[in-house]
């Protein structure tokens, strides 16, 4: 027990040394979560924004001084439609742009392609002005993931063929949309293989250094790092998807410790070719290096 104990005490104590040394901490640290959404199927000219659960009170319409101020850093254009200042549909949702309060940029990353890059509610609406004073509106979306994204697909929509209510004597479109996110799994499958690739190779680099020669212990350290890497791996991207940076920290630190723990077990109890003590520090060391130099290694390929 007083083994285990003192290489937790180790432990935590040189994950925080080494993470200090790449971490800057500040007051609005980390990556803010993100929204993007892709029109697809519409080829006429609009404006894009995001609709929010808003109070009708505070739904008023703005002076020109006054959108400037909501757009001049926050918005991808520089003039914004005015069908939107005052708008609140039916549901009571208004614009995103006008009324969100908070910080609210909206960039546009291509020519049908947009991005909300701070606090985006869990839930809105999408909204497409065009140079007519029309709306086109989905449905509500749910939002989950940190950073989400979503396609509105427009290609079975007719101005002609479909129904329009009138709101504030706007004609507005609601479209039937079913909007999910898309989850990438084929790029989660990706990063889980490629870290625990790189975690095996670290550790069992880390155990030659340790100058361990038996086939054996190279083949229980292959195995032990297959099944607890794999399994931690899996958690910190899906943390990572759905709690965001600190989130996944806070699993990344949780996840290492009960990791470590079961090295140190496995390995103590398993990894005879040299005593109990050198495979406790070996644990210690391994996990350390797999850590830091792994997630720099993940940051490089992945960004």
């Amino acid at each position: 027990m007083k083994r285990i104990v003192s290489a937790f005490t180790m432990f935590l104590f040189l994950t925080i040394l080494s993470f200090s040394f790449v971490l800057k901490v500040k007051a609005d640290m980390g990556p803010k979560p993100s929204t993007t959404v892709n029109i697809v199927g519409f080829d006429q000219p609009y404006y894009f924004d995001l609709l929010v659960k808003t109070n009708e009170e505070y739904v008023i319409e703005l002076t020109e001084e006054e959108i400037f101020e909501q757009i001049e850093y926050y918005y991808y254009r520089d003039d914004f439609p005015a069908e939107l200042n005052g708008f609140n549909d039916l549901d009571g949702f208004a614009s995103y742009t006008l009324y969100r309060g908070i910080p609210h940029p909206i960039g546009q990353i291509d020519e049908n392609t947009y991005i909300s890059s701070y606090l985006t509610p869990d839930e809105f609406k999408i909204a497409l002005v065009l140079e007519t004073g029309e709306i086109i509106i989905s449905d509500i979306i749910n939002k989950t993931m940190f950073n989400a994204n979503f396609t509105f697909d427009l290609t079975s929509f007719s101005l002609v063929d479909s129904e329009s209510i009138i709101i504030g004597g706007i004609t507005v479109y609601n479209v039937n949309s079913n909007l999910s996110e898309e989850i990438p799994y084929g790029q989660m499958i990706l990063e889980i293989i490629i870290a625990v690739i790189l975690t095996i190779a670290i550790e069992l680099f880390i155990l030659f250094i340790f100058r361990y020669n038996s086939k054996l212990s190279y083949i229980l350290a292959l195995k032990v790092n297959v099944f607890t890497q794999f399994v931690l791996n899996s958690i910190l991207i899906f943390g990572y998807l759905f709690l965001g940076f600190f989130g996944y920290f806070f699993l990344l630190i949780i996840g290492e410790m009960v990791v470590l723990l079961l090295e140190i077990v496995f390995y103590t109890k398993f990894l005879k070719e040299k005593n109990k003590w050198l495979s406790t520090i070996y644990a210690i060391i391994a996990n350390i290096c797999s850590l830091v130099i792994g997630h720099y290694l993940l940051i490089l390929i992945f960004g």
